[in-house]
């Protein structure tokens, strides 16, 4: 009651837009149109809704809540929010079986806003103010110990290495990491310590070099890009499907490369990492910022490249 007195407190002194009586599309009220004290009041608004939700929830599920609705009250307050919800729509739309917009802007928790809450943790990341192509904040990795980490039971049992597609939004820190001669990884996926069966995503030692692959006992797939140089933000996709014996690897949009898929099968997995191959000690370690990792169960489409561009 007191939370709903203190808001209807602020009802006669809410600050005016620029014209009250006009009639404001949804997109443009998350916008700048809006004010620091709108968003403020917005945002108390919905807290106090969040509250009611989470008293009659149970306990298992109150985390969860609370850190998709974090997400959601930060939206208000970053650069470009209209975009960045667009954003989120269209890559929901495609029925993603994990997404993490990697956009908490501080703490430990990677969120899931897809509909299975695989959650992960950072370890060591900062947030030094930098933003996606989406105007979100965005995780720095310091190439020497940071990393973050995706594995969670449920994760593991539904991960296929059969039929599958991931997407990745990253950024180096400077211009002299495609140089400078060291492996960093980018996406590490493993089903056991050999590995015998791998996913990774991986800036290569050879200068210039982006490597792909997906690896089953006995045969490995690989797609190496070669001449980048970019130190801007990067999409890269990797599709890979044994009913279609395909393998395809994608870059800002534009399909690289395609081959046949080594045909052996196999499901879970031992470690599920960005910015890391290994994390004790942290070997490998990525050096730059992510944003924006989608999973889909099965390759890609036209739908899902589309996602490969703002």
């Amino acid at each position: 009651m007191k939370r709903e007195k203190s808001f209807a407190a602020n009802a006669d002194t809410l600050p005016a837009l620029p014209d009250h009586n006009t009639s404001i599309p949804p997109d443009v009220v998350t916008s700048l149109f809006i004010n620091s004290k709108w968003r403020r009041l917005i945002s108390d608004a919905l807290q106090s809704y969040a509250d009611g939700i989470i008293r009659n929830l149970d306990d298992s599920l109150v985390d969860d809540y609370r850190n998709k609705f974090q997400v959601l009250l930060n939206d208000l307050y970053t650069v470009d929010a209209p975009l960045a919800a667009s954003y989120r729509a269209r890559v929901l739309a495609t029925n993603p079986s994990r997404y993490n917009p990697l956009a908490e802007g501080g703490g430990t928790s990677i969120i899931d806003i897809a509909s299975n809450n695989y959650s992960g943790v950072y370890s060591g990341v900062t947030w030094d103010g930098t933003l996606s192509p989406f105007g979100e904040p965005v995780p720095f990795f310091d190439g020497v110990n940071d990393y973050g980490n995706l594995l969670s039971a449920a994760w593991s049992s539904a991960f296929s290495y059969n039929e599958g597609c991931l997407l990745i939004w990253f950024k180096v820190a400077n211009a002299g990491v495609w140089t400078e001669g060291v492996t960093r990884r980018i996406v590490e996926l493993n089903r056991s310590a050999s590995p015998d069966h791998d996913i990774t995503i991986v800036k290569s030692s050879t200068s210039n070099r982006l490597s792909l692959l997906r690896r089953v006992p006995g045969s490995l797939r690989l797609f190496d890009i070669d001449g980048v140089s970019n130190p801007n933000w990067i999409s890269l996709m990797l599709s890979w499907s044994v009913a279609a014996n395909q393998l395809r690897a994608y870059i800002n949009g534009t399909l690289f490369g395609t081959t046949v898929a080594p045909t052996g099968t196999g499901s879970g997995l031992l470690r599920s990492y960005i910015g890391v191959i290994n994390h004790s000690p942290p070997s490998s370690v990525f050096h730059g910022y992510f944003s924006n990792l989608v999973f889909w169960p099965g390759p890609a489409t036209a739908d899902k490249i589309a996602l490969m561009t703002p």
